[in-house]
């Protein structure tokens, strides 16, 4: 590893190394995309990286995004932050923005359609310079502001932690998914803080004694942007109770983060004991284990499986989980409850976590042997058999029917129940409700509206898996039979 001095009287870069060293945030032969503004801070942050690069045989790529919110002084600081890193041999990738468009068409504030834009652009061009991390020039007042604005917002452990050296990052926050790219998701990459231990004293005290020429953004003195005022007014004010209130907020996000990383350790040892089943968009759990851990583990656990079934852990907010105690005092099985992109079901022994799927879609099939695919995975074979009646009526595998071929018309029809669907049993006289029939079987509410029907004209000839109708049963007479066959994944509802 690179080496460095310890000891009182350190430069800024030797900090700058040592801190890198501690929180672990670079390999040697990294491939860096750096976020530069054009501002003291990134200006900063990309001489320090680029004093490291010969030692630690870093690779760095310059990344501007212009939003397009100041006219000709956001032009000029693209001209700037080219001028620099052509200066510096620094190969510089530059996008822009039409913010103030992207905010109205989506409902959002300037501030976070900028940052979904900035990130979506960052992402798109690490990706496509083969870069393993990008750089920010966050800071230590930046980690206090950012605490104290989730304080009086009203925060947990996880806002109060602030924000971290090193994280994870595959998709733009805030980006709605209107905007985001299609396909399968992309691998994330690390989102890397090495400036955080730094205030903005010593950021500036190195620059003058760099020698190094950077931007003035003049929003940053615009009072009317709540994290300005928190930076201008709440923070000298803080300062006077306190002169160190920075280095203290910063120590209180560290603590914030060790006890977060113990919780989700915690949750993830937890979802692996009560977890009766976890497969892609459905988690299921063990309701009894569950509530066993205390309730702050509990909304960790909860967490953990929300978050490894896709969904956002930003709909487990203040408002959500009033919500989710209700839901779970009343116990009721007949009625789940939606947030974001998931669903939540109770069944008597079980806590189920669902991702939302489109609605499962009628489709049309000939009547005549062959293999189907439906929705969610299930297939539907139709074959052509013969076998003794008594061997029909003998059986007891639901996932099998037989219906005379004769009685059907040359086209069918599969489809999800509809409400007042009737369906005339086999073996049974008159009709029944095709849910009271589901209901009867103990398949769970979540999954009666995803069963499928076969259906031959408006008659019910089949609840694959679950029940055959009278009117297409084989007799002695029937010449030409049909065997059913549906693989279908059903939960138990015990």
């Amino acid at each position: 590893m690179p080496g460095w001095t310890r000891g009182k009287g350190r430069s800024m870069l030797e900090k700058f190394a040592d801190h890198i060293r501690r929180q672990e945030l670079l390999r040697p032969g990294m491939r860096l995309l750096v976020a530069i503004s054009g501002g003291l801070d990134s200006v900063v942050l990309l001489d320090l990286l680029a004093q490291l690069a010969p030692e630690w045989r870093l690779e760095l790529t310059a990344a501007h995004f212009n939003h397009q919110l100041r006219g000709a002084e956001a032009d000029r600081d693209e001209v700037f932050v080219r001028a620099l890193c052509a200066g510096r041999a620094i190969p510089c990738e530059t996008g822009r923005g039409d913010v103030r468009a992207f905010a109205r068409a989506n409902h959002l504030s300037i501030e976070a359609a900028g940052r979904a834009l900035r990130y979506d652009f960052l992402l798109r061009t690490a990706r496509q310079c083969g870069c393993a991390a990008i750089v920010t020039a966050h800071h230590a007042g930046d980690q206090a502001e950012t605490v104290l604005d989730r304080l009086i917002r009203g925060a947990g452990v996880r806002g109060l932690a602030g924000i971290s050296p090193r994280s994870l990052i595959a998709a733009a926050p805030d980006l709605p998914s209107s905007a985001a790219s299609g396909g399968e998701p992309p691998a994330p990459l690390l989102l890397l803080r090495p400036l955080l231990f730094a205030g903005r004293t010593e950021i500036a005290a190195h620059a003058a004694a760099r020698g190094l020429e950077f931007r003035a953004d003049t929003t940053n003195s615009d009072r009317r942007i709540r994290r300005n005022r928190i930076r201008h007014e709440l923070l000298p004010l803080l300062s006077g109770y306190n002169p160190a209130i920075e280095a203290v907020l910063g120590r209180t996000a560290g603590h914030m983060r060790e006890l977060e990383e113990y919780l989700c350790g915690e949750a993830r040892a937890a979802l692996s004991r009560c977890a009766v089943e976890a497969g892609a968009g459905k988690i299921i759990l063990e309701k009894e284990s569950f509530l066993s851990y205390f309730t702050l583990l509990q909304k960790y656990l909860l967490r953990e499986a929300w978050e490894r079934i896709g969904g956002d852990s930003r709909d487990l907010d203040e408002a959500f989980w009033p919500r989710w105690e209700q839901f779970l005092a009343a116990g009721r099985t007949d009625r789940g409850l939606a947030a974001g992109s998931i669903e939540l079901w109770l069944t008597e022994h079980r806590l189920v976590l669902l991702a939302k799927r489109p609605a499962a879609a009628a489709m049309g099939i000939p009547a005549a042997p062959g293999r189907y695919l439906l929705w969610d995975g299930m297939t539907l074979e139709i074959n052509r058999v013969a076998p003794p009646l008594e061997l029909i009526e003998k059986n007891r595998d639901s996932r099998l029917a037989w219906i005379d071929a004769g009685l059907v018309g040359k086209a069918l029809q599969l489809r999800p129940p509809r409400p007042g669907d009737r369906l005339r049993p086999l073996g049974l006289k008159g009709s029944k409700k095709v849910a009271d029939l589901l209901a009867g079987a103990e398949v769970p509410v979540y999954e009666r509206r995803r069963i499928p029907l076969l259906c031959s004209g408006d008659e019910i000839v089949w609840i694959c898996g679950i029940r055959a109708a009278g009117p297409f049963r084989v007799t002695p007479r029937t010449t030409n039979i049909y065997q059913l066959k549906v693989d279908i994944n059903r939960d138990s509802a015990l």
